[in-house]
């Protein structure tokens, strides 16, 4: 794949929105359950919460209130290192994290299916339907509740500003303690994408003491609730259904790579950052993904990051052979049946800068 440089106006964009989203430093630094940890370097407006970090960056100017990060992320294990990406000291500071995931089973190395995980173009009406984009109901901006397993489950809807055409669909899946609104300032994705994208980005249930993430394999709750979001998406937005991702960040990232495996057929491409994962099961299809990760992370070892790249080289048929792109900062593997791209960093518990360059150029591009 031949990733062209995303145009300046872009990112330009990416960056005004991430700082637009910040909230007064002193309230992120109120917020958290921790003082100074040692976790994820600071956001370039706010302070940070006790190890790992304050994931606590808000949308639109609201409030934000810090979980204070997790001691102690998963513990990884084996796993094949690769080639270091860049570095990762563009403008606009860095988003700090709260802690890892519970560790839970490992990775299985099963070979991924043969099907493909994008799927082929289709109308934005979705599934041969006699409903058109203009009869969507195109829900509004805020917190919606749905009910999933008997239980209500909330997620923050950023719908597209476009109306009739087919837009991408993104599922975004926040740290521990972290809830999904706060996700919008996080990932940036609505000023990326320029308002041509239907966002999703729901709150995790308490995990033991924080909101977090069932990623124990390809049958839970919280693969359920993905798999009615995306349905919820389906009808009442204009969505591609050829372009369905997800983003996550720590635990959120376990989340972002359990669901490309378990819904490989629907998820065309997925950007894991300080994560891990897939646990369990085969998957289904390959899947394009970025992952990234720190060498410095404390929350979350790089040890996680490898044996998700370790997995998807499986899954996806890779070969060993690297090329740069993103301007050295990742690492692009030869001969996959989807495109598979290693960022690794010199930082922590972060999401370095490049993400909000070029994350939303990589979905786009994913075949």
């Amino acid at each position: 794949m031949n990733y062209a440089r995303l145009p300046r106006a872009i990112f330009l964009l990416s960056l005004f929105g991430w700082a637009c989203s910040e909230s007064d430093p002193a309230a992120i630094e109120d917020a958290g359950s921790g003082g100074n940890g040692t976790g994820a370097s600071s956001t370039a407006a706010g302070g940070r919460g006790g190890l790992g970090g304050d994931d606590s960056p808000a949308s639109g100017g609201d409030s934000a209130e810090g979980s204070g990060g997790r001691r102690g992320g998963r513990p990884g294990s084996g796993g094949s290192s690769s080639a270091v990406g860049g570095d990762s000291t563009a403008a606009g500071g860095e988003t700090s994290g709260s802690g890892g995931r519970r560790g839970a089973g490992g990775a299985a190395s099963g070979a991924g299916g043969a099907g493909s995980g994008a799927g082929g173009e289709s109308s934005g009406s979705g599934g041969g339907s006699s409903v058109s984009c203009d009869d969507k109901p195109n829900r509004s901006r805020g917190y919606r509740t749905i009910e999933v397993d008997g239980v209500s489950r909330d997620y923050y809807l950023v719908p597209a500003k476009t109306k009739g055409e087919p837009v991408p669909l993104v599922l975004g899946f926040h740290a521990w303690g972290g809830k999904g609104e706060w996700d919008v300032g996080t990932f940036s994705l609505d000023y990326a994408s320029e308002g041509k994208a239907v966002l999703m980005y729901p709150d995790g249930l308490d995990q033991g003491g924080a909101t977090g993430w069932e990623t124990r394999g390809n049958d839970n709750a919280d693969l359920r609730l993905v798999r009615r979001l995306i349905d919820e998406a389906k009808a009442d937005h204009c969505i591609d259904e050829s372009k369905i991702f997800a983003i996550g960040f720590s635990w959120g990232g376990w989340m972002a790579t359990q669901t490309a495996c378990a819904l490989g057929d629907q998820i065309r491409a997925f950007i894991s950052i300080a994560g891990g994962g897939p646990s369990g099961a085969t998957c289904q299809g390959p899947v394009s993904g970025m992952i990234v990760h720190g060498t410095n992370d404390q929350s979350e070892k790089i040890s996680s990051g490898r044996s998700t790249l370790t997995r998807f080289l499986t899954e996806n048929g890779c070969g060993m052979d690297t090329s740069s792109v993103f301007d050295g900062a990742c690492q692009a593997y030869s001969g996959c049946d989807k495109d598979t791209l290693w960022c690794e960093h010199p930082g922590e518990h972060i999401i370095p800068d490049y993400i909000y360059r070029v994350g939303w150029q990589f979905l786009m591009s994913a075949p």
